[in-house]
């Protein structure tokens, strides 16, 4: 068992290297290292102070990554970042840059399934019934609630005919 805080700093330290890595990563690294739970507390929070780790930068990097043909709801985003290791409070403070579901379903929609729907349309084995089932799906996979998931194909295909 490690119980030196300079011996589980250092350890952190290698571990980060130059990626960028959550302090749930980091916290989980050390103890997996037989670092004792308190000494891993304290080198996550001393790393935080010394701009090491940044949980807020990572959220902002996974809000980022996961819109366009990538876009998810606001909890899916959330799940992610938890299984991320971002901290709770992070995860909260960071949905004010989250888009609401209301625009980035759209976004989805207009970026993955309408240039889908366009391509279908013009084929003669297209089924709507199908494309609307297997774009639900898709919807309710990226984390959307079916009242939204519902509306919005119900709103953009309208649009397309």
């Amino acid at each position: 068992m490690i119980n030196s805080f300079g011996d589980a700093r250092s350890l952190a330290v290698s571990y980060i290297g130059i990626s960028h890595k959550s302090s749930g990563k980091v916290r989980d690294y050390l103890i997996r290292k037989d670092v004792s739970a308190e000494v891993s507390e304290q080198v996550v929070a001393s790393l935080t102070d010394d701009g090491y780790l940044d949980d807020l930068r990572i959220a902002r990097s996974v809000i980022q990554a996961r819109s366009g043909r990538k876009a998810e709801g606001r909890i899916a985003l959330q799940q992610r970042m938890s299984q991320a290791g971002i901290s709770r409070d992070v995860i909260s403070e960071s949905c004010e840059f989250m888009p609401e579901d209301e625009i980035s379903i759209l976004e989805l929609f207009d970026k993955k399934l309408m240039p889908d729907l366009q391509k279908q349309i013009g084929l003669d084995t297209f089924n709507a019934e199908i494309w609307m089932n297997k774009s639900f799906r898709f919807l309710l996979s990226r984390g959307y609630s079916t009242s939204l998931a519902i509306e919005t194909l119900r709103k953009r295909i309208h649009d397309v005919k």
